[in-house]
Parts: structure tokens; sequence; C-alpha cells
């Protein structure tokens, strides 16, 4: 019997269509992170995500989710500072320079 949490590399559909933005990139970003840590309940916005058992290929399946949304990201920027709030943060400075 293993552990191993299956991770899902399509990204969900936001109004019928992968690469549709979403109507609120913060509500879908918590909506995505819980998806893949497979956690039900709310995430500490300044707990490191890694703890949650966030790796680097969720990591870098995230980062290509978020460019196919229009919001442009790298997987580095993410890795640099895995917390929800950062995170926001850094979804909200592109939303404001798009």
């Amino acid at each position: 019997m293993t552990n191993e949490k299956t991770i899902s590399t399509t990204p969900p559909q936001a109004g019928g269509a992968p690469q549709a933005k979403a109507a609120n990139p913060r509500q879908w970003l918590h909506g995505r992170l819980r998806q893949l840590l497979a956690e039900d309940g709310e995430l500490n916005p300044t707990e490191n995500l890694m703890y949650y058992g966030l790796d680097s290929l969720r990591l870098m399946t995230l980062a290509a989710e978020l460019n196919a949304r229009g919001i442009p990201v790298r997987t580095e920027e993410l890795s640099r500072s895995p917390t929800l709030a950062d995170w926001e943060a850094l979804l909200d400075a592109r939303q404001a320079d798009a």
C-alpha cells in the first residue's frame, strides 16, 4: 500500500475552455491548490506550501496553467516564495499590469 497522491496535469476547465481566464484568479488558485495537494480544508496563507506536499512537478504544472489563463508567471517565481499569500500578491501584481 502506498501513500502516493495522484496529480492531474489537465487544468480544470474555466468557462468550458482550458485557456479561458478565470473570473477570479485567487479563487481559481485556492481551488486548484487544494486539488493538486488533495487538501479538503483551507490552506494557511503564510505556510510554506511544500509542507502540504507541493513538489516541483506540481509547481511546474501550476505555472503552466496560470500562463494558459493569461497570467504570466515563471516556475522560479513561484518556488522563490511558496506561500499562498505571496502567490496572491504576485497574481494581483500581474493582473494590475494587464
